[in-house]
């Protein structure tokens, strides 16, 4: 799993790689190079997928942040707009050998999204939870239990009215 959001991009580059798999537009390419370079930010640029569930008890915030550790998340909920935002940092071990990185598809550095909830029932924003579990995230963002208003079964008589045609 990846932090990495689709872009159509990577299979215009993909593409390249594939049909020139030992020569670049100018020559011959070191091992490991691709044939048309991303941007320097091209795999800097991440967001967490993220999944919403509107459950009775609340909502339900599921992100993919793998590798990330609790300390370097960060979690805001604004009540007035219902925006959720997770945002975080990881630099790892690429940072300490950054002198001598030929090539990178591995990411580093930080990372920011944010949902809108929707806007249906009352939330008790006091008591949202988060939780991380082998880089799921789950926020839990309890609401007021909607009623069941199931309207009762109702029989309609029908008025029967004398017709000008069958007299």
């Amino acid at each position: 799993m990846s932090l990495r959001v689709y872009n159509p991009f990577y299979d215009f580059f993909d593409s390249f790689d594939n049909l020139f798999p030992d020569r670049g537009l100018i020559g011959k390419q070191d091992e490991g190079q691709k044939v048309l370079n991303r941007p320097n930010n091209w795999v800097n640029s991440v967001s967490p997928q993220i999944d919403l569930y509107d459950k009775p008890e609340g909502y339900e915030v599921v992100a993919s942040v793998p590798g990330i550790s609790g300390d370097k998340l960060k979690i805001d909920f604004d009540p007035n707009t219902r925006i959720l935002s997770i945002s975080g940092e990881d630099y790892g071990s690429i940072e300490a050998d950054k002198e001598y990185l030929k090539y990178q598809e591995r990411w580093s550095g930080t990372f920011q999204r944010s949902i809108a909830v929707p806007r249906q029932g009352k939330l008790f924003e006091e008591d949202i939870t988060a939780a991380l579990n082998n880089g799921i995230l789950k926020v839990r963002i309890p609401k007021e239990a909607a009623e069941e208003n199931k309207p009762e079964k109702k029989r309609i008589q029908v008025k029967v009215q004398d017709s000008p045609l069958t007299k």
